[in-house]
């Protein structure tokens, strides 16, 4: 097994394409993540340092309204912006800023269509949430929500450039037969689905480091047990930024894992390399269209694509999910569905590999 698991990986990895494509890609996100660098943010970062530690309460709301000054704090602006909902942040202060990040959450349950009782557990967590928040300094760790939806796109389109030739290149070739004959086929599948499955898995751990290094590389370390509201203020979470962080780490290496299964799945069904890289594509594009919030239930399903889920705002979809009396949040069912349905997307690849092999002899 072990040696035949090796086969496959070098086989994986031989691929040129496979290998100009995460270039082009690295190129893309390194290039995205050195615009703190080029713009120049080394004065904005010391000012930021300045206030590093203290509450967002009315004295200090008042020290950055004297003198215009919040445009000198980008981190500050955005999180009264999206506190407030509108551009006129003229004559904020301290109760406004947090009735309004309120007055903006219901809004948002409401068009969720949340029930009471839904809206009670969200309330609840809520009231873990420090207040008034601290601000700290986060920009290393924060950065990757800004590139994290791109980065997903990226390695699905790279997991299945490199996977979806792992069965129907032999079946194309004709070598499977020759294979069939000298090799356990249990062994030959356990292989390949364990080679593309390390390939998913090591592409989207590249790419978190690479993103996490140009981020902490550009704007440094600190920040990482910020709370998540000075990024994201409308989460009811009480979870810090650093937590969110690895949280979009786990999600990242689980939706690597699953275009990798649903990448063999599609080569094994359809017997053809450019097809099954059409069927993901098709996938991506699928992934960024926008049902209306207000359905509710079909809104609610889709958002499980890992194209349309993995996002700074996953932390402010209160939508959740009853079982068995519990109630469950979106991130919480979201490893679930998609571990249910890398199962399945396993068993009829299984099931149609053992089928192919009984027609094919």
């Amino acid at each position: 097994m072990g040696t035949l698991y090796r086969y496959e990986m070098k086989k994986l990895l031989s691929q040129k394409v496979l290998w100009i494509a995460l270039l082009i890609m690295t190129a893309i996100i390194v290039g995205q993540g050195m615009t703190g660098l080029i713009t120049g943010n080394s004065d904005l970062l010391k000012k930021a340092d300045e206030i590093s530690g203290r509450k967002v309460d009315q004295e200090l709301i008042s020290e950055i309204q004297e003198g215009n000054r919040l445009d000198d704090y980008p981190v500050m602006k955005n999180l009264w912006m999206q506190c407030i909902q509108k551009n006129d942040l003229s004559g904020v202060d301290e109760q406004t800023l947090y009735s309004s990040r309120l007055a903006s959450i219901e809004k948002q349950m409401n068009t969720y269509q949340l029930s009471d009782e839904e809206k009670e557990y969200w309330n609840a967590k809520d009231e873990k949430v420090e207040k008034p928040f601290i601000y700290q300094r986060e920009d290393g760790y924060s950065s990757l929500f800004s590139t994290v939806y791109v980065v997903n796109f990226l390695m699905l389109l790279l997991v299945g450039i490199g996977v979806t030739g792992i069965f129907a290149d032999e079946k194309r070739s004709g070598t499977d037969q020759l294979i069939y004959c000298s090799v356990n086929k249990h062994k030959i599948f356990g292989a390949k689905m364990l080679a593309a499955i390390t390939e998913g898995f090591g592409i989207a751990v590249f790419f978190f480091v690479l993103v996490m290094a140009l981020g902490i590389g550009v704007y440094g370390a600190c920040g990482f047990d910020t709370q998540i509201q000075i990024s994201i203020p409308c989460c009811m979470m009480p979870i810090t930024v650093g937590q969110a962080v690895l949280i979009m780490f786990g999600l990242l290496a689980m939706a690597g894992i699953l275009y990798a299964v649903l990448s063999a799945f599609l080569s094994q069904v359809l017997g053809n390399h450019s097809a099954a890289m059409g069927v993901m594509v098709i996938v991506m594009i699928l992934s960024m269209l926008n049902i209306p919030e207000n359905i509710r239930s079909i809104s609610q399903i889709w958002r499980y694509m890992p194209g349309a889920f993995i996002g700074s705002w996953t932390f402010t979809d209160y939508r959740l999910t009853k079982v068995f009396g519990h109630y469950f949040n979106i991130l919480q069912m979201a490893p679930i569905v998609w571990g249910l349905a890398a199962v399945v997307a396993f068993l009829i690849t299984k099931l149609s590999y053992n089928r192919y092999q009984v027609k094919g002899r």
